[in-house]
């Protein structure tokens, strides 16, 4: 479900039409998968008492290494 929304925005974003793949258009706009966004913004959470820009840098460096 949620792969089909954020297809759906890529889709917008990048002014692709239907038959263009999410991962094409995640590719073509550098945006990582909601799944990983998803857990990326746990971690974030569960940090919260460091909510510091440097904090979003190293959590966005582990999401893109998974």
């Amino acid at each position: 479900m949620m792969v089909r929304v954020q297809r759906k925005m890529l889709l917008r974003v990048a002014s692709a039409v239907r038959t263009v793949s999410a991962s094409a258009v995640q590719e073509g706009i550098a945006m990582i998968p909601i799944e990983l966004m998803v857990e990326e913004r746990k971690r974030l959470y569960q940090r919260r008492d460091d909510g510091t820009s440097e904090a979003k840098k190293e959590e966005r460096e582990t999401t893109l290494q998974l």
